[in-house]
């Protein structure tokens, strides 16, 4: 009795879910699953399992009917919660979802439902077509809201802009002060930096004399020689470029705590076969 009872009650279901399924004017046709002839008997759990299900199958039948469409698509849900085998409730929730308008639901439900083992071929086929189809009018929508290049606010045409005086403000006296010192302080570095060049070649000059020193051959002394009057003949260079950089970095820094023009300043290079140097030109 209590197998036959099963039965009815597994046959009510697969019915309940036929009726919901031919109100969403669907292809898919759900056949009753009934108990194999000489199975286990069904547990208590699978019976009050089967009891929800077919509760909420009829519950999900009743809102399609009163077109509360959102409170059918709750109830297929907890349905499938209840007896997740059932793949069918899985299209039937994909068609809500068309109905109402809200595609990309639709469409997941689909891919769920698709992808389901055991699915009747018909019925796959149809959810791929939907798929496929509720896709094409997404991008058809995307498209549509899309603004046109007609659709596109123009740009208001500036107005001509009129002559405007511009006035430049002179610098303050701490700005002037700066740029007094700037000179100087240049002068003053580059010359620092060309001492301490002659420094570096007069070591090494020290260095080809000591090696000069130190030769045991010809051709050694030579070269010894050679780099040696090199080296002091840039040694020589950047110490005279250096004082007289020095020298007029000082001047100009004399000059600029008075309140005369400042002084112009000309360097020229000084080069013969005796030595190089620099020249200096200043007006005051």
């Amino acid at each position: 009795m209590k197998k036959q009872q099963g039965c009815i009650l597994s046959a009510r279901a697969w019915i309940m879910t036929t009726v919901a399924v031919a109100l969403l004017a669907t292809p898919v046709t759900i056949q009753a699953q009934q108990p194999e002839a000489g199975g286990d008997k069904p547990a208590a759990g699978e019976d009050a399992s089967q009891s929800d299900f077919d509760a909420l199958v009829e519950i999900a039948a009743e809102r399609y009917a009163e077109e509360d469409f959102e409170g059918a698509i709750a109830a297929f849900k907890k349905a499938h919660e209840a007896k997740p085998s059932e793949s069918n409730i899985l299209y039937n929730i994909g068609r809500l979802y068309e109905k109402t308008g809200n595609f990309e639901s639709a469409i997941e439900y689909y891919e769920k439902f698709v992808n389901e083992p055991d699915i009747d071929i018909d019925a796959r086929q149809d959810a791929v077509a939907r798929i496929k189809t509720l896709r094409e009018v997404l991008k058809m929508r995307e498209e549509k809201e899309k603004p046109t290049e007609k659709e596109k606010p123009e740009e208001k045409e500036k107005p001509e802009e009129t002559d405007k005086t511009v006035v430049v403000t002179p610098p303050g006296p701490e700005a002037e002060s700066k740029r007094k010192l700037g000179l100087p302080i240049t002068f003053l570095a580059l010359g620092g930096a060309s001492l301490a060049a002659g420094g570096a070649f007069t070591y090494l000059t020290n260095q080809s004399s000591q090696a000069a020193q130190d030769a045991t051959t010809l051709e050694d002394l030579r070269t010894a020689n050679e780099q040696g009057a090199t080296r002091a003949l840039l040694a020589d260079s950047f110490f005279v470029a250096g004082g007289v950089l020095a020298a007029v970095g000082v001047v100009f820094l004399v000059r600029s705590g008075s309140n005369d023009s400042e002084g112009k300043a000309q360097l020229s290079p000084i080069l013969d076969r005796n030595g190089a140097g620099m020249g200096l030109r200043i007006s005051f």
